[in-house]
């Protein structure tokens, strides 16, 4: 599984950047054997995403690049199971709060 932050500069000949693009994609690979999978997960997420078959490499791929297919991604997914274990949890909710009492002072 991987988050991709992906970014364009277009410049000039002077070396001045006249156009950027900023774009993002979710990347979930597993070997081909498992294609079956990748599809199952693609249908129960209402069809967002494609999928990327590769005839040199053992994997496939289900890639989500467009913006509604990402904010349908996180709505129904990251939103409903965070990548976040209990244990990051507790440690991210100590160090806000300690962070927080240090400003009260």
């Amino acid at each position: 599984m991987k988050v991709i932050f992906k970014y364009t500069l277009k410049k000039l000949k002077s070396g001045e950047i006249s156009k950027y693009n900023v774009g993002y994609a979710y990347h979930l690979s597993l070997h081909k054997r498992d294609i079956e999978i990748i599809k199952n997960i693609k249908y129960k997420l209402n069809n967002v995403g494609t999928i990327y078959e590769y005839v040199n490499k053992p994997d496939s791929r289900l890639a989500v690049n467009d913006k509604a297919g990402l904010l349908s991604l996180i709505h129904n997914v990251f939103d409903v199971f965070p990548l976040v274990t209990e244990n990051q949890l507790i440690r991210y909710l100590f160090f806000f709060l300690l962070k927080k009492k240090k400003t009260d002072w």
